[in-house]
């Protein structure tokens, strides 16, 4: 999956944005822009043009973010494709800090990383035998589950060694997306 085009990357921050208080036109306030041009680009009508985006990234990354009941976060933008290569865990997965949302303490939130690939030693990719197609993470108040991702892949690759044998140490493994969800309460 490739990185985020600018209308999308857009949209995921005005949602943030308005789940965390804001209206459109105090978005458009504080980047300098019409509330119509900020409902454009949240409804993905248009894009921010290269090079204007910025004074939105600012101020996404300045706000608090709340995770609404319910709420889906697309994180995939933020950690590498390519998980592990030649048998080694590319750490840090995260190429940049993911956010860090709130939520209510009693709420079920966990982070999600789905694959595309998952290449063994003896040739099989995890479609050819029983093994987890994805990772999840329960997190906790103020976690961004960057470090609890690294933790489950490095544990699902000595898990499948454990219980199966050396042929099926991951060689290869590509993130298709990470998802961040808030359950129902």
């Amino acid at each position: 999956m490739a990185r985020e085009s600018r209308g999308e990357k857009a949209r995921r921050q005005i949602a943030d944005l308005k789940a965390s208080g804001f209206s459109f036109a105090e978005i458009g306030r504080q980047i300098g822009k019409d509330r119509s041009t900020v409902m454009r680009w949240a409804k993905g009508t248009t894009s921010p043009r290269k090079g204007t985006g910025g004074n939105l990234t600012r101020l996404w990354r300045r706000t608090d973010k709340a995770l609404g009941e319910g709420g889906r976060v697309n994180l995939s933008g933020f950690f590498r494709q390519v998980w592990v290569l030649k048998g080694e865990a590319q750490l840090p997965l995260a190429l940049d800090p993911p956010p860090t949302y709130s939520w209510p303490p009693t709420a079920a939130v966990w982070i999600t990383a789905y694959f595309s690939d998952w290449v063994l030693s003896n040739g099989q990719n995890w479609n050819d035998v029983d093994t987890e197609k994805s990772l999840k993470v329960d997190l906790s108040l103020g976690e961004n589950g960057a470090s609890g991702l690294e933790a489950a892949l490095l544990e699902a690759m000595s898990k499948l060694v454990t219980s199966k044998g050396d042929d099926f140490r991951v060689e290869y493994a590509k993130m298709s997306y990470v998802i961040l969800k808030r359950g129902k309460n």
